[in-house]
Order: structure tokens, then sequence, then C-alpha cells
């Protein structure tokens, strides 16, 4: 498990006709947790948590996953 707090975000964002851009955004707070628990020697599961707050915007955001490892 692991947890993740920040104040203070920039954002990079890469298009085909301007290249790459950093967004600053000075006022956004973030709250992020990750967990991994392995089931068998090969398999695990992944669950990430993540809520945003701006001056007008919030996020919340689940994501999952399924690792297999063939051996």
């Amino acid at each position: 498990m692991s947890g993740d707090y920040t104040t203070s975000l920039s954002v990079i964002r890469f298009s085909r006709s301007d290249g790459i851009t950093i967004e600053s955004r000075p006022h956004t707070t973030r709250y992020s947790g990750t967990a991994t628990i392995n089931v068998a020697r090969s398999v695990s599961l992944l669950a990430t948590v993540e809520r945003t707050n701006e001056d007008q915007v919030h996020e919340f955001r689940v994501l999952s996953g399924l690792t297999y490892r063939i051996r």
C-alpha cells in the first residue's frame, strides 16, 4: 500500500502540432492511494484511488488491474 498528498501540480501534455506544453496548477490538491494484492504466485490485483480538487473542478478516479505472470 502507498499513499500520496500533493498541494500543487504541473501537467505535461504532448500534442503533435504544439509539441510539449507544461501547465502549472498552483491551487490544486490531490490525494491518492494504491494497493497491490498478491492472490497467488503468478496473479496479483492492483487498485488505485485518486481525488483531485481545483478551484471549480473536482475529479475522482478509480483504476484497477490484474497481472498474470506466464512462466
